[in-house]
C-alpha cells in the first residue's frame, strides 16, 4: 500500500521540508546523461584547449629561441619588437644581471676569504721598503732615465717571479701583487735637463755607496729613484717579497742594459717594520661592504623577475606538451561539467514547478496517492544496469511499471477505503482529456453507484460550476504537464466550494 494520507489544506512552499534521499535519487537517475555530458564536454574542452596550448607552445618556442644579442641585432636593424619580445628582452637583461651579480659575489667572497691583503691587521702592517737609484752610463741621455724607470716598474709589478713565489706559498700571484707597490720618486721635465745632467755626473763621480746622511742631504735625485714597498701580515713575508723584488731587478739589469740603456743600480734605505695603515682599513671595509650590498641588489632584480609574466616551454615536443595540457583540461572540464550538471539538477528539484518525483509531490501537497502509472518517472529503471538496480533498491517508492488494469484496481480500492459515501466525483488535473475519460470509465465500472465526471480544468469558470453537484474531486496529474501553481489554485477552489479532494492519480 502506498504511504500517503488525505489532508484538508495546502502546505505553503516556504514550509516545505525536502527529502535529501529523494533529491539524491533524482540526481542519480540522470547518470547516463551526466556521463554523456562529461565525455562530450570534456572531449571538446580538451580538444579546444589542446589546440590553443599547441599554438601557444609553438609561439613560446619561437619567442624563447631569441637570445639577448639577437634582440639587439633586431633593434639595430630597425625591426619592431612586440610586447612579448620586449618583455622577454627585459627578462634576459635581468637574468644576465643576476648571473653577473652571482659571479661577482662569488669572486668577492673568494677574495675576502683567501686574499692575503684582507688578512692584514690595518693597525699592525708589516712593511718592507727599499729605495733603488737607477743611473744611466751616459749622463746626457735623459730619455734613458724615464725608460729605465718605466721598464723596471712594469717588470716588478707584472713579472712572472710573483707567480713562482705564489706557488711556493700556496696562494695566487694576483694576491701577492696587491702586497707590493713600485713608485717613481719624481718626474723628468724638459726644464730640468741641466739640473739632471749635473746630478747624474755627481752620482757617477762619487762612485756609490755613500753614507745615508750625505745621500739624503746633498745628492737627492728624485727623477732616477724607484721606491719599493711590500706589506704583509707577518714581517717574514714582507721581507720575502722585498727579496724577490730586488732579485728580479738584479736579474733584469743585464737584459735592460742591452735593450734600454747601459746603467747601474744602487739600493738605499732598505727598512722593515710595523706601521698603522688607515688606507688599508678603508680598502678592506670597501670590499666587505660590496659583498654585503650585492645580495640586496640581487634580491631587487629577482623580485622584479618573479613578477614578470614569462612564457615557458616543456622539455619534450610541442605535440606532447599540447597533448598533456589537452588531457588535463579534458579531465578538469569533465569534472566541472559533472559538478555543474549536478548543481543544476538540484536547483531544478528544489525550484521546479513540476512534480519531478512522487515523494516531492506528496511533500508539496498532502494528497492521498490513489495510484500511479510508473512509465514516466521510472522509465530509466527499465534498463537493467547494476547502478539502476541499486537505485531501484534504494528508493522504495519506485517500482516496476504496472498494467493499466492493475492501476485502476488500486485506485478503485483506495477510493472505497478512504472515499466514504460518494455519488458524484469530478476528475480534474493536468492529464489529457482522453486519459481522464479512460480513468472515469474504468473507475465507473469498478465502483457502481458512483458517477465519475472528467473536467478539463477547475480554474475554467464553466468547469468550476460542476463543483456544486460534486461530492469529491480526484486529481489526475502528469509528471510532464502538472504545474504546482495551477494545482494550488484548483485546491483552493475545492476548499472554497466545500468539496473534498480525495486524492490523486499520477502518470
Amino acid at each position: 500500500m502506498m504511504n500517503s494520507h488525505p489532508s484538508k489544506s495546502i502546505v505553503p512552499r516556504d514550509e516545505l521540508a525536502y527529502n535529501v534521499k529523494d533529491l539524491l535519487v533524482y540526481c542519480f537517475q540522470h547518470w547516463r546523461s551526466a556521463l554523456i555530458l562529461m565525455l562530450v564536454g570534456g572531449l571538446l574542452f580538451g580538444l579546444l584547449h589542446g589546440i590553443s596550448a599547441y599554438r601557444e607552445e609553438l609561439y613560446n618556442r619561437e619567442l624563447l629561441s631569441h637570445n639577448y644579442d639577437e634582440y639587439l641585432s633586431m633593434a639595430d636593424n630597425g625591426e619592431a619588437l612586440s610586447d612579448d619580445e620586449y618583455n622577454h628582452l627585459d627578462y634576459l637583461r635581468r637574468v644576465a644581471a643576476i648571473q653577473a651579480i652571482d659571479r661577482k659575489s662569488a669572486q668577492i667572497s673568494d677574495y675576502v676569504d683567501h686574499s692575503l691583503l684582507m688578512r692584514i691587521d690595518p693597525e699592525a702592517v708589516a712593511t718592507a721598503t727599499a729605495t733603488i737609484v737607477i743611473l744611466p752610463t751616459d749622463a746626457d741621455d735623459l730619455t734613458a732615465v724615464g725608460n729605465l724607470l718605466s721598464a723596471y716598474r712594469s717588470a716588478l709589478l707584472n713579472g712572472a717571479y710573483l707567480d713562482e713565489l705564489a706557488d711556493s706559498l700556496s696562494t695566487k700571484g694576483e694576491y701577492l701583487r696587491e702586497l707590493i707597490s713600485v713608485s717613481i720618486n719624481g718626474e723628468i721635465k724638459a726644464t730640468d735637463n741641466d739640473n739632471i745632467r749635473d746630478r747624474i755626473r755627481r752620482w757617477n763621480d762619487y762612485q756609490f755607496p755613500f753614507t745615508d746622511d750625505y745621500t739624503r742631504g746633498k745628492l737627492n735625485v728624485p727623477s732616477s729613484v724607484l721606491e719599493l714597498r711590500a706589506i704583509a701580515a707577518e714581517p717574514d713575508l714582507a721581507e720575502q717579497l722585498m727579496d724577490a723584488m730586488l732579485s728580479e731587478m738584479t736579474a733584469l739589469q743585464s737584459q735592460f742594459r742591452l735593450s734600454v740603456a747601459p746603467h747601474t743600480l744602487s739600493t738605499l734605505n732598505r727598512t722593515i717594520g710595523v706601521v698603522n695603515d688607515s688606507a688599508l682599513m678603508d680598502t678592506q671595509l670597501e670590499q666587505r661592504l660590496r659583498l654585503y650590498d650585492l645580495p640586496s641588489l640581487r634580491n631587487a632584480y629577482f623580485s622584479r623577475l618573479l613578477s614578470m609574466n614569462i612564457p615557458t616551454v616543456s622539455g619534450g615536443s610541442a605535440q606532447s606538451a599540447a597533448l598533456k595540457d589537452g588531457v588535463k583540461s579534458a579531465v578538469i572540464g569533465a569534472v566541472a561539467l559533472f559538478i555543474l550538471y549536478g548543481l543544476l539538477l538540484c536547483l531544478r528539484y528544489l525550484f521546479s514547478e513540476r512534480p519531478l518525483t512522487e515523494i516531492r509531490f506528496q511533500q508539496h501537497y498532502r494528497l492521498l496517492l490513489l495510484a500511479a502509472f510508473r512509465s514516466a518517472p521510472s522509465a530509466v529503471y527499465r534498463r537493467r544496469g547494476p547502478f539502476d538496480r541499486w537505485l531501484r533498491r534504494t528508493d522504495r517508492m519506485l517500482v516496476e511499471e504496472s498494467e493499466s488494469g492493475a492501476v485502476y484496481d488500486l485506485a478503485a480500492g483506495n477510493l472505497q477505503l478512504y472515499g466514504g459515501e460518494l455519488h458524484t466525483v469530478l476528475i480534474s488535473g493536468a492529464a489529457s482529456t482522453a486519459d481522464k475519460q479512460a480513468l472515469a470509465d474504468a473507475l465507473g465500472e469498478r465502483l457502481s453507484g458512483v458517477k465519475f465526471v472528467p473536467v478539463s480544468d477547475l480554474v475554467d469558470i464553466r468547469e468550476r460550476m460542476k463543483l456544486a453537484d460534486a461530492d469529491a474531486v480526484i486529481f489526475f496529474e502528469s509528471f510532464d504537464a502538472t504545474r504546482f501553481p495551477t494545482l494550488s489554485d484548483e485546491l483552493r477552489l475545492t476548499e472554497r466550494a466545500a468539496v473534498r479532494p480525495i486524492g490523486c492519480v499520477l502518470q
